[in-house]
């Protein structure tokens, strides 16, 4: 990952001429290496984190939200080790902009799905939920017209806009995290196709 962009860039068949040479060179060598390096420590929180949440819901008798997060993890776990495989291995001997090109559209993809999953378990799986419970809790308790009810379309309104907020902050997060880089990698990949 610390090979010098400038010299392999250099030794091609084509010449780079830019005045931003330096800048490029300093940002390409760190930009797939924050993106490893953060993706590395997620991974092995995950790793560590989830058994022992697989573990708490079997304690609970939880055997069916047990097996899901176990086939959910499995599959995360896959996807992570690929990810990061395709980060470490990063090939600068072949066509550098080409296999930034072929590594922004994976880590592009990652990040899409990565939104989706978040927004759809937290602020929308949450929100789903709660309103769920509210509703069984108020009809088990006796409670008649729920829709009429105005308290509980107050306690519904805010839910969303509690859950909207929530999907705000995620979002923010994960492009503090990942998308910023995954915007570098790009303008980085504009950089070199313009000269």
């Amino acid at each position: 990952m610390s090979t010098d962009l400038k010299a392999l860039w250099n030794s091609s068949e084509e010449t780079l001429v830019s005045p931003d040479l330096d800048k490029l060179k300093s940002e390409s060598t760190n930009t797939l290496t924050r993106i490893k390096k953060i993706l590395s420590i997620e991974y092995w929180l995950n790793l560590i984190l989830s058994p022992i949440f697989i573990l708490l819901l079997i304690w609970q008798d939880q055997w069916w939200l047990a097996v899901f997060q176990a086939s959910i993890s499995i599959a995360y776990f896959f996807y992570y080790t690929v990810l990061i495989k395709k980060i470490k291995h990063f090939d600068y001997s072949q066509n550098v902009v080409e296999s930034l090109k072929s590594t922004y559209r994976y880590l592009r993809f990652y990040l899409l799905h990565y939104k989706a999953l978040m927004w759809g378990l937290f602020p929308v799986g949450g929100s789903v939920t709660f309103i769920w419970g509210i509703y069984l809790g108020y009809t088990e308790a006796g409670g008649k017209d729920i829709f009429t009810n105005y308290k509980i379309w107050l306690v519904f309104i805010g839910t969303l806009l509690l859950a909207s907020g929530l999907g705000w902050l995620i979002n923010k997060f994960v492009n503090l995290l990942y998308g910023n880089k995954i915007n570098r990698l790009k303008k980085q990949i504009e950089d070199f196709e313009k000269n």
